[in-house]
């Protein structure tokens, strides 16, 4: 008996269906099953999980214009610069010269971001102004012993000269970047955040 030119389209229609309803379940599984797919590690920074809450009073204002300006810390993101004992040398400053550039990238959401750069050496304000002589937008704070504790946990290494570390809206260490990062990685990372976060 030939079936009819119906009854045969009919028949596929409802193929198509039950495919269209099972193939999303398929698909969950393997991707599930088989995670090494997905490009789950698509940031630039080593992810800091989970992450370090910081509390603000860690920051001091080392000069008078980073006094007036702290309180921009909160509900913003933030560059962290860690200016170790040897003082700013040629990669602490190319570090600061990159956020600076990354910071200017962000066009219309530059004003979400701020950098900070932590003083662990003692050093006259004289003599660290020579640091930041092009950067007149950056916090410069004075570093506790906590705070190092804090940075050097949430990298899992004493803190290197360049390092930088991402602080979320919130006040937590969320990522860090080694000497010498990339700073259209940081770029893309910071876009992602700021993208994401309803905060900041």
């Amino acid at each position: 008996m030939i079936e009819s030119r119906g009854t045969a389209r009919s028949r596929r229609i409802w193929v198509l269906l039950v495919v269209l309803c099972i193939a999303p379940f398929v698909i969950a599984v393997l991707l599930y099953t088989n995670r090494s797919w997905l490009n789950v590690n698509n940031h630039y920074g080593t992810l800091i999980s989970p992450a370090i809450p910081v509390n603000r009073s860690e920051f001091e204002g080392f000069d008078p214009f980073s006094r007036q300006n702290l309180a921009e810390i909160p509900g913003r993101w933030i560059l962290v610069h860690f200016i170790t004992g040897h003082g700013c040398g040629l990669v602490c400053r190319k570090s600061l010269e990159k956020t600076r550039q990354v910071r200017l990238m962000l066009g219309k959401d530059l004003m979400r971001v701020r950098r900070v750069a932590v003083v662990m050496t003692e050093i006259s304000a004289a003599d660290a102004n020579v640091w930041w002589a092009q950067h007149p937008d950056l916090l410069r704070t004075f570093s506790t012993s906590k705070l190092e504790k804090i940075a050097a946990s949430a990298m899992g290494s004493p803190i290197a000269d360049g390092s930088v570390i991402i602080m979320d809206p919130i006040g937590n260490f969320m990522m860090w970047y080694t000497a010498g990062f990339d700073p259209y990685g940081l770029k893309k990372d910071l876009q992602r955040l700021l993208l994401v976060s309803r905060i900041g």
